[in-house]
């Protein structure tokens, strides 16, 4: 299947109307619902504006799905009005407008910004993709056991060592990129690839993390459709069943897992709990024991939008960020605003711990929801609270008017000076799906800036490294290993 912009908004949006006249019918609230149908306009509009090849216009994208577009859709499925279980919807609602907005505002000035030439540049050689997907696997398998090991012997953070491992995806999305030069091959699949997914999912089911498990896969198919400019209806099939296997089986253990606190269990236990459940893949009646014990580890949350329970939670929870802001809002509204305090010590947390031991170790998005009285002291120091409930924490409207803009200014500027085009591109790719799909609807301030100040420079850096390394070995190479390197790559 062809992909190109119109076709996205279409499929995008003709539900979205659908949805929104079904909330109308169900009852939802008028005003609710006509402020995320103008969001979801403002947002498709600066889809098409940018077209489906720039990494800015995904930002957009993502933005608007993680915010209004799922639980448009997810709501009416459940006939549940979009207002419903939310303490402040109108407000909630109009936030996420306004920082929609001002998204598409940064995009268009971005856009018109010179930033002079790209740091990274689309590869079209083999050999480099070769190194590049070689040396980013093994960089990335290294920083992975390290951190555990860091992590098992002090528990203080890892710092930025921990980044490293983002850059598995990277030796998917390489290697990927060199199949698809072979125009021979009907599926951009070999064994070298199968293992190396196989391997970066494992590792991220022995974290307990879904984003970490699904997002080598997601890299893959994000990689086709981007080089490719479509995709053939084999892929659609493959993406449809290996979602329905993550979402009904793979989600639900992790789930449990973490519960079980695998994460803090040593490696060979969490091998051999992985190993024990594998069985209850096969038996039914387990698995959806799993799947009750994995819901209701959201029941005891300070939002149930999708009704009580955990319900709705498990994987349509983290692309539904205005039920996350909801209830900051309206406790901010009733309490008073926190200032600057629970928005810039994310730039004194981005100091590595050697220079400055005694930087704060919980995240701003504790210090708020901690203040607020939203949870107790016992949960887990760095909550989700997107960038819009943060500012206005901080400083109400006049934080949600100024704030979010210059942020996503910001980002925009880093990405475009990177490489933000993503047709035949692998590093646009990777900071697609390593930033955007990840964090693009639901960081916060200090993701932002992190993003900017740290993950993009330093792994800019990497990947400048491995392809000045891949030119001076092959420059080193005798003519006849240049021909047997290139035939085996």
């Amino acid at each position: 299947m062809q992909l190109n912009t119109g076709r996205v908004v279409f499929w995008l949006g003709m539900p979205a109307l659908f949805g929104a006249v079904m909330q109308l019918l169900i009852g939802g609230a008028t005003s609710a619902v006509l402020t995320a149908v103008v969001t979801i306009m403002i947002g498709l509009f600066g889809f098409m504006l940018a077209g489906m090849f720039n990494g800015g216009s995904w930002l957009l994208l993502f933005y608007l799905l993680g915010n209004v577009l799922v639980p448009m859709y997810v709501k009416t499925l459940m006939g549940q009005p979009l207002d419903s279980n939310l303490r402040v919807p109108m407000e909630s609602y109009l936030i996420v407008a306004v920082c929609t907005a001002e998204l598409l505002c940064a995009l268009v000035v971005v856009k018109h910004i010179s930033v002079g030439k790209s740091l990274l540049h689309p590869i079209s050689d083999v050999r480099t993709l070769n190194w590049l997907s070689w040396g980013c696997y093994w960089i990335g398998i290294s920083a992975w056991f390290m951190t555990q090991y860091l992590q098992a012997a002090s528990s203080a953070g890892v710092g930025g060592a921990s980044l490293l491992q983002h850059l598995l995806p990277m030796a998917v999305i390489a290697r990927t990129a060199l199949l698809l030069k072979d125009d021979q091959k009907r599926w951009a699949l070999d064994g070298t690839l199968v293992a190396m997914l196989a391997s970066c999912v494992f590792l991220g089911l022995l974290t307990s993390h879904k984003t970490a498990a699904a997002l080598p896969v997601v890299s893959y198919f994000a990689t086709v459709m981007f080089y490719q400019r479509a995709l053939a209806f084999r892929y659609i099939v493959v993406i449809a069943v290996a979602g329905t296997f993550f979402v009904g089986i793979l989600a639900p253990m992790l789930h449990v897992w973490r519960s079980l606190g695998e994460a803090d269990m040593p490696l060979v236990d969490r091998i051999a709990l992985i190993a024990d459940d594998a069985p209850v893949i096969f038996n039914g009646k387990a698995l959806t024991r799993a799947k009750e014990r994995a819901e209701s580890v959201f029941s005891h949350g300070y939002y149930n939008y999708y009704g009580g329970g955990g319900r709705g939670q498990m994987l349509t929870g983290r692309y539904s960020s205005v039920q996350q802001i909801d209830p900051v809002i309206a406790e901010v509204d009733e309490q008073g605003e926190r200032g600057g305090a629970v928005l810039w010590p994310a730039l004194v947390r981005l100091v590595p711990a050697i220079v400055y031991p005694e930087k704060p170790a919980e995240g701003e998005a504790y210090r708020v929801l901690r203040g607020l009285g939203l949870i107790g002291p016992n949960a887990g120091k760095y909550p989700t609270l997107p960038l819009a409930g943060q500012v206005y924490a901080a400083y109400g409207w006049a934080g949600v008017l100024f704030v979010p803009f210059g942020v996503f200014t910001l980002f925009l500027v880093a990405f475009k000076k990177i490489g933000w085009q993503l047709q035949g591109n692998v590093f646009g790719i990777f900071f697609f799906c390593d930033f955007v799909i990840v964090y693009g609807h639901q960081g916060d301030f200090g993701q932002y800036l992190a993003a900017v100040l740290r993950n993009f420079p330093l792994l800019t850096v990497v990947f400048i490294g491995i392809m000045v390394a891949s030119r001076r070995r092959w420059r080193w190479m005798p003519p006849s290993s240049r021909r047997t390197y290139v035939k085996g790559g």
